[in-house]
């Protein structure tokens, strides 16, 4: 078998590699639960002038869609498969019932599945990775086990972003599959971003394309930062929430990122207003985001020193790049969890002066998630537009400048970067063994200047008791069960309508119909196994904020799962 596999890597090598110094390197970025509007390019006051010179000149994606939350939607982009074909039917840490022996729910990436860095390095790229994976924890799903020739990652779903900080979530480090210790003067979004530089300069001593995926940890909490750039934003946060979410969906309608009369979501059920929370409070919030902020201010800065890097190399011009977010805005306050808050307690300081530092485990809660996903509704764990549509922007050598309303995927993602690579994927076979073909549909069409056609397609997402159907990227039936919803079908033109606040099912019934019957076969298709009950951390949840739905739905006593 061994020697099969050998040969028939040998060959994929040797029609490919004549070709190599033609085709493009490619640099994969995701930031981790970075909200719709963050970006100064999608509306946000951060300052994030790389990404939005990236987004100046190549195109800026207004409608691309994930799964939502980090494990499914990373799934998809390694695979171009549906994620719950891949082993992430869900993530691994909220499996219930029947899901933990359900093929597609494996907790790690299965092996029906072809990843897009074995079929890159067997057509002669060198595969290059840094950050976050989670998509596994056996060493059979790990990072160099399936495809990426340099490796240095976190396993894990989070881990403190400092190398000092205290290790709650039982977060791991590996470099080429052997166990590490990050150094103490480890910041991460800092060191996956110069550790990536290393492998890529191996890469081009070696004179091959390379395929770069760096899955930065930032912004996810727990929430860290230099204590310089946080300082820089309080000011803007002491403004509040309110403020802060009128304000982007202005600048979005400036920007032609929604319409003139477009009306954004508004602050989530049973949040307080801004003006109804104590001194103490709304100081203690500005500075939660005022640490968010730098996180993504410093993730732009480490762009901005990779783009360098390549054009001090003389390789930009022939480097495809690509940054996007993984999910929508993350809600739920991890430290206020009863399952979780006795073990961040007891290890963290979370008073006003120590946030953001290295001895603190805090996250920005359902209040600035608001923000962060404007002008969308709801969030990180939902299939609502606030919990699936994501930033995403691709520049490179033959890549149009300006913007693409169309509707693409992230499973899209993959087989466009195939494409563009000039690599096929073997169908239903590889290596031997059986694995799924592509779901995802190649949009590289799009990337030319003469653009191209949509074309008629459904977009499907589920999760947690929500679900979703969207049609030619307008029309969209959603389901959202409880907490967030009563379970029951409704419609909207989320062209019109992203924020997803008026029901049209009652003009449109046969359409919303067609919808939901085209949904039950998907679920069918892929194999989707419905969760039995309602998820035992529901998204959104803060023990500060009683009233809104996701704290309402858990005692905050419940024990831990």
């Amino acid at each position: 078998m061994k020697r099969a596999v050998i040969l028939l890597l040998c060959g994929w090598l040797g029609a490919f590699t004549a070709g190599a110094a033609e085709r493009p390197n490619v640099v994969l970025i995701v930031a981790d639960d970075l909200g719709y509007s963050d970006l100064g390019a999608f509306g946000g006051e951060i300052h994030t002038p790389n990404l939005d010179a990236l987004a100046a000149r190549g195109l800026q994606f207004t409608q691309f869609y994930t799964a939502s939350a980090c494990s499914p939607s990373r799934a998809m982009l390694m695979t171009g498969v549906d994620n719950h074909r891949t082993g992430f039917g869900t993530l691994a840490e909220t499996r219930q019932g029947a899901q933990h022996t359900a093929h597609g729910y494996e907790g790690y990436l299965n092996s029906s599945v072809v990843t897009l860095p074995e079929l890159l390095r067997a057509a002669g790229y060198r595969t290059l990775m840094t950050g976050k994976w989670h998509l596994g924890l056996i060493p059979e799903s790990g990072p160099h086990a399936r495809g990426f020739e340099r490796s240095y990652t976190m396993t894990h779903g989070a881990a403190g972003h400092f190398g000092k900080s205290p290790r709650v979530m039982g977060e791991a480090y590996f470099e080429d599959g052997r166990p590490v210790v990050p150094p103490e003067s480890f910041y991460s979004t800092d060191f996956f971003t110069e550790r990536l530089i290393e492998y890529i300069a191996e890469s081009l001593e070696a004179k091959q394309p390379f395929f770069a995926y760096l899955a930065y940890t930032a912004p996810h909490w727990p929430l860290h930062a230099p204590p310089d750039l946080i300082d820089k934003y309080i000011p803007v946060y002491e403004q509040g929430w309110d403020v802060l979410r009128e304000r982007r969906a202005e600048r979005m309608r400036e920007l032609g990122l929604i319409g003139p009369d477009t009306r954004p979501a508004a602050r989530m059920p049973g949040l307080p207003a801004w003006s109804e929370l104590s001194e103490a409070e709304r100081r203690y919030e500005a500075k939660r985001m005022a640490i968010y902020a730098a996180m993504v201010e410093r993730i732009d800065q480490n762009v901005g020193r990779l783009m360098r890097f390549l054009e001090s190399r003389g390789v930009a011009s022939n480097t495809i790049v690509v940054f996007l977010s993984d999910n929508g805005a993350e809600a739920t306050e991890m430290e206020t969890v009863p399952a979780l808050a006795g073990r961040i307690g007891e290890s963290s300081d979370n008073s006003y002066e120590s946030i953001g530092g290295p001895r603190s485990f805090v996250s920005y809660g359902p209040g600035w998630a608001g923000v962060s996903a404007a002008p969308l509704s709801w969030h990180k764990g939902v299939s609502s537009e606030g919990g699936i549509r994501s930033p995403l922007l691709i520049a490179g050598p033959g890549i149009a400048a300006g913007r693409r309303t169309h509707s693409v995927t992230i499973a899209d993602l993959a087989a466009t970067i195939l494409e563009l690579t000039g690599t096929q994927h073997p169908g239903t076979r590889f290596a031997g063994r059986p694995v799924y073909p592509l779901d995802g549909v190649s949009f590289a069409r799009l990337l030319r200047p003469e653009g191209g056609d949509g074309g008629s397609r459904l977009v499907f997402a589920e999760s947690y008791g929500s679900s979703a159907v969207i049609l030619e990227g307008r029309w969209k039936a959603l389901r959202l069960g409880a907490p967030w919803g009563d379970g029951s079908w409704r419609l909207y033109d989320v062209q019109q309508d992203p924020a997803e606040l008026r029901d049209v099912s009652r003009e449109n019934g046969e359409l919303l119909g067609e919808l939901v019957r085209a949904y039950e076969s998907y679920t069918r298709r892929v194999g989707v196994v419905p969760a039995e009950r309602e998820p035992a951390l529901p998204w959104g949840y803060s023990s500060r904020y009683r009233q809104v739905p996701a704290s309402r739905a858990l005692p905050a006593d419940a024990p831990a799962h």
